[in-house]
């Protein structure tokens, strides 16, 4: 039971890190249902959360879709709407998702992240203090990875 709490804990930055991490390949995870849940664990147990959704485009500002409530994201004031224009001084407009995951993996839980964040006219700048991720939160990535990427594998008992 405590193994399947660790997996539980692991999940998430975005949902592009479960991709990254683990060897999805075009809806399919390339690694073992075994070796992608402990990929996942040491990954997600060392990177930092922020609860912020945003939606991404190429070329796009990245846009604020929805902020987890009690999120350090909320917490500093981030809201749905907002425009990120930098992390840590990296413009986010336009930025790839590969670098995006480079960017927020760079950040260590218990840091804390700068944001440059339009809301209408107006650019402030936002201090983000970084959390692990909440176990309820964990729970839902892997388990929407772990049905898309390995449905029909057996993974060993825990």
């Amino acid at each position: 039971m405590k193994n399947f709490s660790m997996i539980l804990v692991s999940v998430l930055v975005f949902g592009l890190s479960i991709s990254a991490v683990a060897g999805d390949h075009k809806g399919k995870c390339t690694a073992s249902a075994e070796e992608c849940l402990n990929k996942q664990v040491a990954y997600f147990q060392k990177t930092a959360w922020d609860g912020i959704n945003v939606d991404l485009g190429e070329g796009k500002p990245m846009t604020v879709k929805a902020v987890t409530a009690d999120s350090p994201g909320s917490k500093a004031g981030i809201q749905a709407g907002d425009i990120l224009v930098s992390l840590n001084g990296a413009k986010l407009k336009g930025m790839s998702d590969k670098k995006l995951v480079e960017t927020m993996g760079a950040i260590k839980i218990g840091e804390v992240a700068t944001y440059i964040v339009k809301r209408g006219h107006d650019k402030q700048k936002v201090k983000v203090t970084m959390t692990e991720i909440p176990m309820e939160m964990a729970a839902k990535y892997v388990g929407k990875h772990m049905i898309k990427g390995h449905a029909g594998e057996t993974v060993a008992s825990y």
